[in-house]
């Protein structure tokens, strides 16, 4: 098995070989205290995070935090912090961790951290990738266990978990990653399947962050299949049969010609948290993530609402709003991620619009449509029955 991916991971953070740890405390409130963003990246407590902190993750409140760090020789160490008091403390060694640990992940209920390590498993002398979770108790956190059959026989890259148990896992078995599903069934994790084309079409996808109720998952893919190719962020949303709309990049807000990796989205679906080169960066997403609301979320964001009327069994109204005139492309998707109907392309002055889709063309089902304009991309589900 080899590990070429995992080792350009490592080059693409950045590392050099020391580590200067950020003295001081961090002031009272969710995520560290620190200033939300808007709908425009920022770095993420900018000057006091320890130096090449990489992973992080909140507890549902927002108020403990894991992540991992990394030093001489390439090796890595959980690191943790919780508010107390109304201030947060250093960052500090986990008490269970060793330099082998990586890839922290809360559940939704903040009661269970999964965690990649290199850790020898004994009688085993030898290094090897597993992935083992430890689990919050009255004082602190248990003693970390490895986990077993059939998860353990798998080259686990991440693992993020949902309300129900199941696991997400980016899985690297032969150098070939992409992403797979061990459900939590009777107590029982499954033998990992891997999610369909709809997301592992895209290039060595990695870094899965599944929703509490598995609404949608965002991941990280490369440019290109080269192992060495910069990274993307994508997104894909559950249907309501269970399959996958087809994973679309977010758009050039968050992808830049640098790299960008997945690391996490609060349990509020409200922030996304994630790497660029070697900073750490956080921004408003909950736009596109719930993609509920019928006024708009930022005065700088263009907005789609729900189609009129939906289920729709002939012609269907979409409205959307754009806060400043430029060029827009409002596309209508099938289930198979098949584009139907090109609804709007050009350029489209700035309020709010209104379009009509005629659906009794199609057969019935659960179709995408999708608004793009140059800084972000809208998406909302419409039913066709017949």
């Amino acid at each position: 098995m080899t590990t070429t991916f995992l080792k350009r991971g490592l080059m693409q953070l950045g590392l050099v070989l020391s580590v200067i740890m950020v003295h001081g405390q961090f002031p009272g409130g969710p995520y560290l205290g620190q200033p939300v963003p808007g709908n425009t990246p920022e770095i993420f407590a900018p000057g006091l995070l320890p130096e090449f902190i990489s992973d992080i993750t909140f507890s549902p409140d927002g108020k403990e935090c894991f992540s991992s760090r990394w030093s001489i020789g390439f090796s890595s160490v959980l690191m943790t912090t919780k508010e107390e008091g109304g201030t947060w403390p250093e960052f500090d060694t986990a008490f269970f961790s060793i330099e082998m640990d990586q890839c922290p992940h809360l559940t939704p209920d903040g009661n269970r951290l999964y965690f990649a390590s290199y850790k020898p498993v004994p009688p085993s002398p030898f290094y090897d990738r597993h992935l083992w979770y430890t689990d919050k108790t009255g004082t602190g956190w248990s003693e970390p266990v490895m986990m077993d059959s059939p998860i353990k026989e798998h080259f686990v890259v991440k693992a993020s978990a949902a309300s129900n148990g199941n696991l997400y896992l980016a899985i690297a078995d032969d150098n070939d990653p992409g992403i797979y599903i061990s459900r939590f069934v009777n107590g029982n994790y499954l033998e990992p399947e891997k999610l369909s084309d709809s997301i592992n079409y895209l290039n060595r996808p990695l870094n899965p962050h599944i929703a509490a109720d598995e609404g949608y998952i965002v991941f990280d893919v490369g440019e290109t299949p080269d192992p060495l190719s910069q990274r993307d962020l994508a997104i894909s949303y559950r249907k309501t049969d269970g399959t996958w709309t087809k994973a679309v990049l977010f758009d050039s807000t968050i992808n830049t010609s640098q790299d960008e990796y997945s690391r996490f989205v609060t349990r509020d679906n409200q922030f996304l948290f994630f790497g660029r080169n070697s900073d750490s960066y956080w921004v408003d997403i909950s736009g596109l993530i719930t993609g509920s609301s019928e006024s708009p979320l930022s005065m700088n964001s263009p907005q789609l609402f729900q189609n009129v009327p939906n289920p729709s069994m002939g012609s269907t109204s979409i409205r959307y709003l754009l806060t400043k005139s430029g060029k827009v492309n409002l596309t209508v998707y099938n289930s198979l991620g098949k584009e139907i109907a090109v609804l709007v392309n050009g350029s489209v002055t700035a309020g709010y619009h209104q379009v009509t889709f005629n659906s009794g063309d199609h057969p019935a089902g659960v179709y995408e449509y999708v608004l793009k304009t140059q800084n972000s991309v809208c998406i909302r589900k419409m039913i066709c029955i017949k």
